[in-house]
């Protein structure tokens, strides 16, 4: 079996831009379809033009939910999983976000 030295700077995932994958995209097209939705349903109520600021507001937190953190790799649902998991049971987690960090002891 052949050996090979992959450079640190090559992703194994495909992004369209740095940070910002498949994975982004499902979460932002899901935050879009359900602030289409919520603003159609209080459109058909109120027959204002302001219920289609829920577009850009559903797309925004789908973006923000599902961008990772460039410093740790993890996005909002991974970081409220760790911290129900944490909640559930306790433990001492050691942390390093950058070269030349000690962890703690």
């Amino acid at each position: 079996m052949a050996n090979f030295i992959v450079p640190k700077n090559v992703k194994s995932r495909f992004e369209f831009f740095p940070s910002f994958g498949w994975r982004e995209l499902i979460f932002l097209l899901l935050g879009t379809v359900t602030g289409l939705l919520i603003s159609g349903i209080v459109f058909i109520a109120s027959h204002h033009l302001t219920a289609f600021l829920a577009i850009p507001i559903g797309a925004a937190l789908g973006f923000l939910v599902g961008k990772p953190d460039p410093r740790t790799g993890k996005n909002l649902l991974t970081l409220m999983k760790d911290f129900k998991d944490f909640q559930t049971r306790p433990k001492r987690y050691h942390f390093r976000y950058g070269e030349g960090t000690e962890s703690l002891n």
